[in-house]
């Protein structure tokens, strides 16, 4: 076992509204065998984990399994916090701005192709910001996914247009 509880795979089969029997017969598994896996009994296998995530369309829950079950895809993944939409727009937007600042610099140090010792803490500096873009943009693809947008009722609100 990788050390987690099996409790992600439960709470996105509850937040999809199925129960264990539903679920297990959608992934074409027993249910005593889903309830090994939502315990952390049982590790749950690549083929289950992509099923569970069609399955509860939760793409998220998919991204959280490679982080769980693989050390590579822990180091290479960054960690994603899931946010409202418009927290996660405003974040997105930040982190893009933020390495939009530091274009000039990557053009210098990429510049000669290779990254001295002077420029190694900017490079560095540089590669955390790329990697918290990359959260960023996984926080704004999963922000609905996760089922946090909710669907707005319509009204009878004047459609304004952007000024251009």
């Amino acid at each position: 076992m990788t050390g987690h509880d099996g409790s992600i795979y439960r709470s996105y089969r509850e937040a999809a509204g199925l129960t264990q029997e539903a679920a297990a017969e959608g992934l074409s598994c027993s249910v005593r065998q889903l309830a090994r896996y939502e315990s952390g009994e049982q590790e749950v296998p690549d083929d289950i984990a992509y099923r569970m995530a069609v399955l509860y369309d939760s793409q998220y829950l998919a991204l959280q399994h490679l982080r769980l079950v693989s050390h590579v895809a822990a180091e290479l993944l960054p960690p994603v916090a899931v946010l409202d939409l418009a927290e996660a727009v405003l974040t997105l937007i930040n982190r893009g701005t933020e390495l939009e600042e530091k274009y000039r610099r990557m053009m210098q140090i990429a510049e000669d192709n290779a990254v001295d010792d002077r420029e190694r803490p900017d490079y560095q500096q540089i590669k955390i910001c790329v990697l918290q873009m990359i959260a960023a943009g996984f926080g704004f693809l999963y922000a609905e996914a996760a089922g946090i947008k909710k669907e707005r009722p319509e009204v009878a609100a004047s459609r304004r247009s952007v000024q251009g």
